[in-house]
């Protein structure tokens, strides 16, 4: 009998998709609530959706290693399953965030620009400004998001195979 199987390909890509899915959803309601209480902002409540993000992830692993592995999680099973976790987190908010710099926060765009170069150290002139929010359409917005998600995805499940690490009996 083969170790991996159709229905273990089935349930790891549903349990990854779902949770990935979760953590976008969640990402995205923190966002919007962050928009409609502080109004435009500059990011989308960063610390806190990498909270959420993490916390979905490990949640994710958890879930794989008790209904498919339904034993020891090997670091090999935590790490792909964790990446495909936040692979599939990236790419719905993503998505999410070119829509809410297109029709929801619509000086997003401006509001990101005036703050990132003011962390610089910059002074930004309405020239340059108008020039730049010309290159920075919402589809690089997505870009952007799903770049960072990307990175966390790729570090975090190395974190979180930690939590997971148990003796073989």
């Amino acid at each position: 009998m083969p170790l991996i199987t159709k229905h273990f390909y089935k349930s790891f890509t549903a349990l990854s998709l779902l949770y990935g899915l979760i953590s976008a959803i969640l990402m995205a309601l923190l966002t919007l609530i962050f928009y409609y209480a502080t109004g435009s902002g500059n990011t989308p409540v960063i610390m806190w959706n990498y909270l959420l993000f993490a916390a979905t992830m490990f949640l994710g692993v958890r879930a794989y290693q008790q209904e498919i592995v339904k034993d020891v999680i090997s670091y090999k099973q935590a790490y792909i399953s964790g990446v495909f976790i936040g692979i599939s987190a990236a790419f719905f908010f993503a998505v999410f965030m070119i829509s809410y710099s297109k029709f929801i926060d619509v000086e997003f765009i401006q509001n990101f620009i005036t703050v990132n170069s003011a962390k610089m150290g910059k002074s930004i002139k309405n020239e340059e400004l108008t020039r730049q929010i010309q290159y920075i359409t919402p589809v690089t917005i997505g870009f952007y998001a799903f770049g960072q998600l990307l990175l966390m995805s790729l570090f975090l499940p190395l974190l979180i195979f930690v939590f997971f690490k148990h003796k073989k009996k």
